[in-house]
């Protein structure tokens, strides 16, 4: 099985409300651990380019058997959205929570930072009122899936998970997200 993974890296506080960029890293693997290509791009941080930029970095890497996202959130609160993606790409994009959301927390946060994106708000709470949770050998897991269904996307998932709760793509993306993001960040 081949699948793309996709995460942001890190950014310093002074980069909220689009005052800076930060990397977005999708790697494919075969299998759990496999590297077999991996692509990035710069995204900015509180903004709207996140999804456009996942499907051009996983057009990319196509062909592939499954998108994973490190949840709907990038950069800050620019996000992914997996239904448009799932749409773009024809394979299914599951989308991986390790702690259950607080929509609640969310909603505030949004209507105080963003009072009139209600693309933006109906997106992040559409797929954090709809993750569903999905029992692990490591832990309880929170999933949302497009194009696939609950439990496929969760067998999926826990094939994936060699050394945590966090399936290994995930765990590659993210370690080549914050090398990135953390060695560039000051050249942007």
């Amino acid at each position: 099985m081949r699948i793309i993974a996709i995460d942001d890296g890190y950014f310093p506080p002074s980069y909220k409300a689009r005052r800076g960029k930060t990397v977005l890293v999708a790697v494919k693997t075969k299998g759990p651990h496999t590297l077999e290509a991996a692509a990035s791009t710069w995204i900015t941080v509180d903004g709207e380019d996140a999804t456009t930029a996942a499907q051009e970095l996983a057009e990319a890497l196509v062909p592939a058997d499954t998108v994973i996202l490190d949840g709907v959130t990038y950069a800050g609160f620019n996000y992914i959205d997996p239904r448009r993606l799932h749409e773009k790409l024809g394979i299914p994009v599951i989308v991986y929570e390790k702690y259950p959301l607080s929509t609640r927390r969310i909603e505030n946060a949004l209507r105080k930072h963003f009072p009139r994106d209600n693309e933006r708000k109906h997106v992040i709470l559409t797929i954090a009122s709809s993750l569903t949770p999905a029992s692990t050998p490591w832990r309880t897991i929170y999933l949302y899936t497009a194009g696939i269904s609950h439990a496929e996307a969760a067998h999926i998932i826990r094939s994936l998970q060699l050394y945590s709760s966090t399936p290994e793509p995930l765990r590659i993306a993210d370690l080549a997200a914050s090398f990135i993001s953390r060695t560039r960040i000051g050249e942007r």
